[in-house]
């Protein structure tokens, strides 16, 4: 099954750029996120290309899905139906490479933030 049938999204990686990123030394990570920052900081985000692309595969995933909700339902299947149904529901947004990152690096900054001591009087 294609990972993005099953709802996967996180991008694939070559087998060297994943181990590096295990290490925690990976140059290609660490230069996206750089550019993430750079853009978030700048309040410059340009879209990707390929986002395009993903908006239509999404598209045809969740018609894929709905007919077989669709065909549960018709063939008195209502629960598996709703199984499907909820599986849709809860996919995450659709988000490019960079804007996964751009999202994490944000989380991570209010996260960040929220710890940090507030000011007394």
């Amino acid at each position: 099954t294609e990972r993005a049938v099953r709802g996967e999204i996180r991008v694939r990686k070559t087998d060297g750029i994943y181990r590096a990123n295990l290490r925690g030394d990976s140059i290609h990570l660490r230069a996206q996120v750089k550019a993430a920052a750079s853009g978030l900081s700048q309040g410059i985000f340009a879209a990707d290309s390929g986002k395009k692309k993903l908006i239509e595969t999404r598209r045809v995933i969740e018609q894929g899905w709905l007919a077989v909700h669709e065909l549960l339902r018709s063939n008195h299947q209502g629960e598996f139906a709703e199984h499907v149904r909820r599986f849709v529901d809860q996919m995450p947004p659709v988000q490019t490479e960079k804007e996964q990152i751009a999202s994490a690096l944000g989380a991570q900054a209010r996260r960040f933030r929220a710890r940090e001591p507030r000011p007394t009087r």
